[in-house]
Parts: C-alpha cells; structure tokens; sequence
C-alpha cells in the first residue's frame, strides 16, 4: 500500500503543472561545513509556519499534527478507498511510468481540482516539520524517486522552469543528506545505508533543474534568473566537493555535474563570469572535452585585455589532451573548429598591435594539427577562419592593416579561382570586412581608402556577373563603400557615393526589397555634398534631395528626417543663402519637426554675414518666428541664439540699439530664472551688448550717454556674472568714445585698461583699441612706449599679457615631438 500511494504521488509529481505559489519556498541553505551533524546540516526549510490550504481547518490542524510515518498511513488508508473494482495492471512500475511521461510530451497537463495540491502542500510542510532522524530510511528512498520523476518531467517540457521549483528541489537533496548522515550515526545497517546514500547522480538531478532555469525558451534565455542560478549551482558543486573529501559520501562530482554547471555559468556574460568560470575548470580532477569546448568561448569572448591569450593557451592545451580524430564516416573526437575560430575572433578584437600576427599563427596551428591527425578537416582552417584573420587587420585601422585585410581576401579569392584543393569561397563577410577596413580609414582623412575600397566592390561585381564567386555584392557591401566615399576627402567622394546610392536604389525598383536605400544612407549622402567644398555642392544636394523627397517624408524615423532638413539648412546657411536655409526652416516648422535654437541661430548668422538689403529683416522675421514658437513650448531657445541675433541689430546699426541690446539681455535672464537653463546669458552675450553700445554713434539719432551707462551696467554685470575676456576689455575701451573728449574719458581709459592688465588680457586687439580710444600721449603713457617707438606687444610686461602666455604654453608640442619633428 505504501508503494502505491507514494506511485500515485509521483504520477501527481510528474503531471501537474507546478508555479511558485504552489510550494513553501525554502530559504537558501547555507553550508557551514561537511561534519556529519545531519540535523545541522539540514537546519531548516523554511522559515515560520507551513503553508496553510484551503480545506477545512480542522482537517488541517489534524493533518499538521501528523508525522511523516502516520501521514503516509493516512494517504494509504485514502488509496486503498479508491482501488474498488480496479483491475491491477500487469505492468512493471518502470513501464508505467515511461507510459505516463510518453503520455505527456505534448505540453504540460494541468489538473482538474486543488486538492493535489493541496495534499502535495501538506505532505512537503509535514516533511519540513518533521525533525532529522525521525523518517525511515525506507521512506527517504520515495524522496530519491520523487526528486528523480519531477526532474525527469521537467526535463520533458520546452519551458524554462520556476525557480522557486529548483529551490525546492536543492532543498530535498538537503535533507536526503541530513536524513543520510543521521543515519549514519546511529544503528543502521551498512545495506541501508547503502541504499539511502546520496551519489553523483542526486546532486545531478539538482543542477539539472538550475540548468532548466536558465534554458532558452520561444523568448529568449531567462537572464534574469542568471545570478541565482550561477550562485546555486556553485554552492552545489561545493557542497558535493566537501561530502566527498570529508569521507561523508562516496561518489564524488561526476563529469557530468561539472558540464552542468560550467554550461549554466557561461551562459552569462556579466563581467568578471569568466574567472569565475576559470577558478571552477581549474579545479576540476579530471576535464573533458566538452568541459574545454565551454570554457574557451567564454573566456575569449571575455572583455578583459588578456582574453585571447588565455583563451588560446586552454584551446593549444584541448588539442593535445583531445586531438582531432576521425571516429567514423559520420563522427570525429576532440576540439571542434567552433572553438579555434571563436579564438580567433578574440585576437582580431584584441585591439593589441600583435593581434593579427597571433591570428596568423593560430591558423598555422590549426592547419598543421589537422594534417598530422589525418588531415579530416576537423579544426582545418574555414572560412570563418580566413574571415578572423581579414578582421584582425582590419581592426588596426591604418593603412597598413587595411593593406593586409586586401592582401589575405585577394591571396585566398584567387586560390579558390584557380580550383586550389580545400580553399573556401570568400564569405560576403570576408568582402565587407576588408571595405570597411578602407572605409575606417577614409572617414580618417586617408587619401585614395575609398578609392580601394571601391575597386573591391567593382571586383566583386564582377566576379558574380562572370558567374565566377556564388555571390554578388549585399546591402551591407555597397552601404560601406558608399561610407568610404561618402566620408573621405576627395573631391569626387559625394559624386561616386550618390552613384552608389541611386545604384541600389534602381535594385530596389527592380524588385530587389533587400537594396531599399535607408534614409541614413540617404542622409549620409546628403552631408557630404553639405560638407564638401565644391562651388555647386549645395546645388547637386538639392537635385539629390528632390529626387528622394517622397521616401525622406514618408519614413517613419522622424529624428532621421529631421536631422535631413537640419542638414540642408545647415548647408545653405554655411554656403551663404539665408533664403534658401530660411526655405527649409519654414518647412521644418509647417511639418511639426520642432526645429532646435541651432536652426534659428544658423539662419539669422548667415543673414548677418551676407548684410545685403533686407538682410536684417529676414532675421527680424526668423526671430519673431523663433519666439512664437517658443511661446507655444516647441523650443527652449539658447543663448547663442540671443546673442547672434543681438550682432544682427549691431550689423544692421538700428535706432536706439544699445537699449534694445540690453532688452534683449534682460530677458534672457528672466527666461533662465522661470527655467531655461540653456539661455543665462553668457561673456559672450555681454561683449556683444558691448559691442552695440560702442557703435551707437554709427546709428540713426545717436544718444551716447545712455549708451554709455548701459555699457558700464554691462561691463559690471559681466564681472559679476562672468570673467571678462580681452574682448571684453576692447569693447569697453571702444565705449570710452561715447564720452567726450577729456579728463573723464580719459579716466575710464586708464581704469579699464589697468583692470585689463591687472588680469592679463593685454594683446594686439586691445592695444589696438587703446590707441583708437584715447591720445597718443595716454596710450603711450598707459602702455610705457617713448615717443618715436612702435608698440610691440611681447616687450611689455608678461604680468600684463600671462593669460595669452599660458594658452601659447598649453599649444605648444612637447620638446620630444617639436625636436623630432619629421
């Protein structure tokens, strides 16, 4: 009876679905040490109370005052209610219960009530509440078979599985443990001890299910569950370590507990995953070549700077221990080519100048261990290989490492044209990396990159239009030969990457929807017409534009399409058409695109630099749309924006505009108090109100003394606020004029210029502002130049000029590089 109702308790086992809520969660078992104090050991599973069910309470209260022995009792007295008129099965109970689990590979059943649940519940609190000791050892080997039907179970289904469900059964192997070595102390037999001793395969079972934790489901690897899991199975491994070398148990950690948690623990890849990884192999008595095939991907695809080193130290030492051997026809032995190529990839993304030479030998190895075991291509060089090593160089990112990523692609392509035995077909993979090792360097300045590159890229197309390669050039290709062009410095760039654009364009049209020019590719075309220096560069961006106009407005990548129109405006500002910039501003606004301070700021600059007839009207109106948006919380405006619109009224030399100046100055500060972080008003902000006070005389109905008094509200506000530059101090100087000729300018003069020396900010722009400012027999007298002699600027006192002094220090190279300068 008893071995029936512990059957029916496994069938409930290995046939419900079990959730966290279902069980106690046990608190994490802590080992203090491998003595054989089994109640110590075991200490507890859970903290407080049992679970409760939702039976009636006095049911309960008589099933929690049970024991373990007298609840088995109970189950067998139920059981028995129910065996009326059931015919026995004639089955083995290994055949039943391969039945069941077969019956069940179609997804996980649920159950049709709670009350197995509930009785499972009451039966694992009784257990937790029953003391060490006190179960029969008959009984504890229902334990093994429960723990051992649940995992076989689990190991059925697709899901990952709840961790509070692997908690639970870590904690049952505890008290396996705990029950074992009580028993060990006392008068049992050493048949039953035998037969209730924990072995390898127990603490297995455990890591298993740790392993299900993590196992990748139709969503992806459970990575959240990653550092209890690795915590978990390291205790674990531990522990079974200490039982063992303590003489508590026999068996020791099998291989196949050590592959376990080495794959649970490389599944991650925080940082610092592989020393911990590393300090467990190196513990491991006896390796395997499965254990070396985890451990090397994870220690070279680590982000420390030794990666690649020691992951090919352990991939040289795999190939010794398991060489590559062919079984069969159909199986080999030893270290897989996964794992040399994997090496590979590290040294390429070493970023050590010795990386592809270390690349390179590696591959030496690999061809020279094939040969001498028989030459099956096992670890021969692929060209996943070949690629590595193309990589490799390419991640030098100089003309050098560009000139060898060529070389190996051309050395291997052209073996594999002339039919050499066993040499790969270059990957797409193998092409794009030697591009965009041109590519790198192009956008580094390096002339004629961008040309090599595309003499690739033609090759390439020509080779598959021959039907001589089995491909022909991807997306990617002609995306990053387009960048070499697009970004390097020469005068055709813009011209052959917009023919690479509109190529793939015409592929797309054809039919071909992998080739859909993106809109960065089209934007990155776009810049570099705005970029170039051509005299019609603007003009051949805007037949660019036109062209693609209907696939800019409709992508759905807004900030791509913005940043387009930005581009344009930027383009036409900087090339001197305020018109045609303020043409796409008014467009970015009608759209809803928000246009940034800078789009404002670049319009209204380059309406100040042109300076023609309505030049500051057309910034008058810019600005007024700028507030209005501002008003309506699309713009947060900067001081730049202030400030250049403020050199636009001085420009334009309008009426009353030192007022107007400091108007607009007033309000910038009032912005930024109620908010606006960007808009404080800057030293660069008070030199231009400056500078408009000290060209009041140059405006319609001129009034000089309170222009005078804002630039001297001005100036202390900047020394307040800010730190006055030597163009401030010029500007100040230049406001001396706004007073008559006498004593008093005269004494403003000499204040401002030996505050201006006081701080060091004396140079050619200031002296040049003195002499304008006051008579020759000031200037002189300030600047202590006898009659007759020139002004020479390094001659007067360095405390006068020190501020100039330690930026001319700072640009100065070093004695090395100035000394041996090519």
């Amino acid at each position: 009876h008893q071995s029936m109702m512990m059957r029916s308790l496994l069938l409930l086992l290995a046939t419900c679905t079990i959730s966290a809520e279902s069980f106690s969660i046990p608190p994490k078992f802590e080992p203090q040490s491998c003595k054989t104090d089994g109640a110590r050991i075991f200490s507890s599973l859970t903290d407080g109370q049992a679970p409760t069910t939702s039976a009636d309470d006095a049911i309960d209260d008589e099933l929690e005052a049970l024991d373990f022995n007298e609840l088995i009792d109970l189950y067998v007295e139920n059981f028995e209610e129910d065996l009326q008129e059931v015919v026995p099965d004639s089955r083995t109970d290994d055949e039943q219960d391969e039945d069941l689990i077969e019956s069940h590979k179609g997804g996980n059943p649920t159950i049709d009530s709670n009350n197995e649940i509930d009785e499972l519940e009451d039966l694992l609190a009784t257990l937790t509440d029953t003391p060490v000791g006190t179960i029969e050892l008959n009984d504890l080997a229902f334990i093994r078979e429960t723990v051992e039907t649940l995992v076989e179970s689990l190991l059925l289904s697709d899901n990952c599985v709840d961790s509070a469900i692997a908690n639970t059964v870590e904690q049952l192997l505890y008290r396996m443990v705990a029950e074992y070595t009580s028993a060990a102390e006392g008068d049992a037999s050493v048949d039953q001890l035998q037969s209730v001793e924990p072995a390898a395969a127990d603490f297995h079972r455990v890591l298993k299910t740790w392993e299900l934790v993590v196992r990748s489901d139709s969503e992806g690897p459970n990575t959240s569950s990653f550092p209890e899991a690795i915590d978990r199975v390291r205790r674990i491994i531990n522990y079974h370590q200490g039982l063992a070398t303590n003489g508590i148990i026999f068996d020791r950690p099998s291989p196949g507990e050590y592959e376990t948690v080495l794959r649970v623990m490389t599944k991650s890849r925080e940082r610092g995953i592989d020393r911990a990884v590393r300090d467990i192999f190196e513990s491991i008595p006896q390796k395997t070549c499965d254990m070396y095939s985890l451990v090397i991907p994870c220690l070279a695809k680590s982000r420390d700077r030794g990666a690649a080193e020691r992951a090919e130290k352990l991939l040289r030492e795999a190939v010794e221990h398991f060489p590559p051997v062919m079984e069969n026809s159909n199986s080999n032995t030893g270290i897989s080519i996964d794992c040399c190529n994997v090496v590979l990839t590290a040294w390429a993304k070493s970023g050590l100048d010795y990386g592809p030479k270390r690349a390179e030998e590696l591959i030496v190895f690999m061809d020279t261990k094939d040969r001498e075991h028989g030459n099956h291509g096992i670890i021969k060089p692929n060209i996943f290989s070949f690629t590595s090593l193309i990589d490799a160089y390419a991640q030098k990112r100089d003309w050098d490492g560009a000139s060898q990523s060529e070389r190996i692609l051309n050395n291997l392509l052209n073996q594999y044209l002339e039919g050499e035995e066993g040499i790969p077909e270059p990957s797409v993979a193998s092409w794009t990396i030697a591009i965009s090792a041109w590519a790198r360097i192009s956008k580094k300045g390096f002339r004629g990159a961008a040309k090599r590159a595309g003499k690739l890229l033609t090759r390439m197309e020509t080779l598959h239009e021959e039907g001589r390669i089995g491909f022909g050039p991807d997306a990617i290709v002609y995306v990053t030969c387009m960048n070499a062009y697009a970004f390097s410095k020469a005068s055709d760039g813009p011209a052959n990457a917009e023919e690479i654009l509109d190529h793939t364009n015409q592929l797309y049209l054809e039919g071909d929807e992998t080739m859909k020019p993106s809109i960065r590719s089209i934007g990155i075309v776009l810049d570099a017409w705005i970029r170039s220096n051509s005299t019609d560069a603007m003009e051949e961006a805007e037949l660019l534009f036109e062209r693609y106009e209907d696939p800019i407005s409709n992508d759905s990548s807004e900030e791509e399409v913005r940043n387009i129109y930005k581009g344009m405006l930027f383009g036409w500002a900087k090339k001197g058409h305020p018109d045609h910039a303020q043409h796409y501003l008014n467009i970015m606004i009608g759209k809803g695109m928000k246009p940034d301070s800078f789009c404002f700021d670049r319009v209204i600059e380059a309406n100040t630099l042109l300076n023609d007839e309505g030049a500051f009207q057309r910034s008058c109106d810019v600005f007024n749309r700028m507030e209005s948006c501002r008003k309506s919380g699309d713009i947060l405006p900067n001081e730049r924006l202030y400030t250049s619109f403020i050199r636009a009224m001085t420009k334009a030399r309008i009426p009353n505009l030192a007022h107007k100046a400091n108007v607009l100055t007033r309000r910038m500060s009032d912005l930024y108090e109620q908010g606006n972080q960007g808009i404080r008003p800057t030293v660069f902000t008070y030199n231009a109100v400056l500078m408009a006070c000290a060209e009041t005389p140059s405006t319609p109905d001129p009034e000089p003394m309170p222009a005078f008094k804002i630039a001297i509200q001005v100036f202390n506000d900047l020394r307040k606020n800010e730190s006055p530059d030597h163009v401030s101090f010029g500007n100040m100087l230049r406001c001396a004029r706004l007073l008559p000729e006498g004593e008093q300018r005269d004494s403003v003069i000499k204040s401002t210029f030996s505050l201006c020396a006081q701080s060091g900010f004396v140079n050619d722009f200031v002296v040049r502002d003195l002499q304008s400012s006051g008579s020759e027999s000031l200037w002189r007298e300030l600047l202590r130049v006898p009659v007759g002699d020139q002004v020479n600027v390094d001659e007067l006192p360095r405390q006068w000029r020190s501020k100039f002094e330690k930026r001319r220090q700072l640009s100065r190279p070093p004695f090395r590089q100035r000394t041996h300068r090519r």
